[in-house]
């Protein structure tokens, strides 16, 4: 036994009625409430990309996309698994003041460690990320923004865990509708990387305030064993989540140092596009972890297994049509100079739709207090992502990062999926064929428009068949 079971009650036991397919739909509508609030502020930001890609050059852009990668850093490190700590515990004492007074404490003391550490060394990163410590302003800056980035995030699962995904969705659409307000303004004004981003940093902040005030319940004195519960269940989630960052982090050093700061702007434009992708995902986990909370073990991997087929055909459709439509759409969000950003859009599509199955994957893993096996996992996924893209990216240039990526987030899922029990053999095998197949599609992107349009008809065939599996599932389950 661990030491967080040790230190933690056991949960809340089987929902309140026994787990059915129209249970986990309700989740879907909940999830899919955070993903269009995140789309609708994705919109805005993805609405003043072809304005920043106007106003700023392409090596400029790079350098904004690591500086935001490195916030992202700070922000994950610093927080400690807060976000998960908190629904986990939260869903046996909603509201406990003396609980969210621990938390408190936790992410004040992890982000003076973290932002002290980060800005001591921003000289050096800048030259290990960007090939020259004359860039250590935008490192700086980055880890100003992770700092507030973190205490926004604290503010926003207040409100997830009160079940408002409306109001989630509106904060979170305003306060990057006001970072990217911002952004443009200095951009346009000639500013320079390190003062948009402080800018955004600033908008930010303002937004985690609001949030604080009028959203996180009252906190009371911290206690000591509420702060290592909290610590030892989220802990061990911190590098789960950070490898990833720290992955795109080295696969993004190598693009910088092998192709040059171009081709770093090219990768960012991509990243931008998938990540629409990416914003489903994260609305189902917002949803996902608190609703699976409340389950035990064995309904826990049924619905994570039902969820997981569903994850597949749906987000599996999306990423045909992005990557299928990627060259119109590059050429209307980003324009002239950006073309070749087609090239990686494949890969990271695929990666995103592995990181739906590790998410799913990963709540059934806490339900168990299995966190360990999602760090171990997520931590050799993104190693071997790394030392792949070091070896094909200097033949295929970004292309090859693009496979790099999707490797990686590939080998992570199958061994969650493996340790989760929620798929079978055979169909780990299907998603893992299905990212190599958008890998492959990266062929077919630059070729005429009917190649294209054949092989986005073959995969809607495809993900029209796994959703009809998903519905068969459902009534059974029923």
């Amino acid at each position: 036994m661990s030491p967080v079971q040790e230190s933690t009650p056991e949960p809340l036991g089987p929902l309140p009625v026994p787990a059915t397919a129209g249970m986990l739909r309700a989740v879907l509508h909940d999830s899919v409430q955070y993903a269009l609030g995140g789309l609708a502020y994705k919109a805005v930001a993805l609405l003043s990309v072809p304005i920043l890609a106007r106003l700023l050059v392409p090596a400029d852009l790079g350098m904004l996309d690591l500086a935001v990668v490195v916030a992202l850093v700070v922000a994950i490190t610093g927080a400690v698994g807060l976000e998960n700590a908190l629904a986990r515990l939260d869903a046996e004492e909603p509201a406990n003041a003396r609980l969210w007074g621990s938390a408190g404490l936790l992410l004040i003391l992890g982000v003076a460690i973290v932002g002290g550490a980060g800005l001591t060394l921003s000289a050096p990163l800048a030259a290990l990320l960007l090939g020259s410590s004359t860039n250590a302003a935008v490192i700086s800056a980055g880890v100003v923004y992770g700092c507030v980035l973190a205490f926004s995030t604290m503010g926003l699962n207040a409100v997830r865990l009160q079940q408002r995904p409306r109001r989630y969705a509106v904060y979170g659409f305003l306060i990057v509708a006001a970072e990217m307000a911002t952004a443009l303004a200095l951009a346009a004004a000639g500013a320079s990387v390190p003062v948009i981003i402080l800018g955004w940093a600033a908008a930010s902040a303002l937004g985690a305030a609001i949030l604080i005030v009028r959203e996180v319940p009252r906190m009371g004195r911290p206690s000591t064993a509420l702060v290592r519960r909290l610590t030892l269940f989220g802990l061990p989630l911190v590098p789960a989540g950070l490898v990833w960052i720290v992955g795109d982090l080295g696969v993004r050093a190598l693009i910088a140092h092998q192709e040059g700061l171009v081709a770093l702007g090219l990768y960012g434009i991509a990243g931008r596009l998938t990540s629409v992708i990416q914003l489903m995902v994260v609305g189902f986990g917002l949803a996902w972890h608190p609703f699976l909370y409340r389950a035990n073990g064995d309904q826990a991997r049924r619905l994570g297994a039902t969820a997981s087929v569903g994850l597949i055909a749906g987000l599996g459709s999306l990423a045909m049509i992005l990557t299928a439509l990627s060259p119109e759409v590059v050429g209307i969000v980003a324009g002239p100079g950006y073309e070749n950003a087609v090239m990686v859009v494949a890969g990271l599509s695929a990666a995103m739709v592995l990181f739906g199955v590790i998410t799913a994957a990963t709540a059934v893993l806490g339900v168990r207090y299995a966190v360990r096996s999602v760090a171990l996992a997520s931590a050799g996924g993104a190693v071997i992502q790394v030392l792949l893209a070091a070896i094909v990216v200097p033949p295929l240039g970004l292309a090859g990062a693009g496979v790099a990526v999707a490797v990686g987030y590939g080998i992570t899922a199958a061994l969650l999926v493996w340790r989760a029990g929620l798929l079978s053999i055979p169909m780990t095998v299907v998603t893992l064929a299905a990212a190599l197949g958008l890998i492959i599609t990266a062929v077919t992107v630059q070729a005429a428009f009917p190649i294209r349009l054949a092989s986005l008809t073959l995969g809607m065939l495809a993900a029209g068949g796994a959703w009809s599996l998903v519905r068969g599932r459902g009534r059974e389950s029923e």
